[in-house]
């Protein structure tokens, strides 16, 4: 009979992701604990060449990122207000801080006609 648990098994069978999160459970020997997927959130909009550049050096570097572009995803803005109060991209959150802006530059929503 097919498991119909919600958290899905990978790897050596003591990881499981949550569905529709940023985060796995991993167990073992010692327990159970929460850990952040090795993915950034980078929040990005259109025509800002701040976050293009962003994303293009991460590209190189071959980070791991899942890019929300809010001009196409504007039901993403609650998430990245929960994040920070700045009306500034790009944006680029891990499971313990939020950092803003690419080599000192950012847009603001306004530049960008998200506001």
């Amino acid at each position: 009979m097919p498991s119909t648990h919600p958290l899905r098994s990978w790897g050596n069978g003591r990881e499981f992701r949550i569905p529709n999160s940023e985060f796995r459970i991993q167990g073992g020997g010692d327990g159970v604990r929460l850990a952040a997927l090795d993915t950034l959130l980078v929040f990005t909009g259109d025509g800002c060449p701040h976050c293009r550049g962003l994303c293009e050096d991460f590209d190189r570097r071959g980070v791991r990122y899942r890019e929300i572009n809010l001009n196409r995803e504007p039901e993403q803005f609650d998430r990245l207000r929960e994040l920070s109060w700045e009306h500034r991209l790009p944006v680029v959150a891990d499971h313990e801080r939020v950092s803003i802006g690419f080599r000192g530059g950012s847009s603001t929503f306004a530049d960008l006609g998200l506001e």
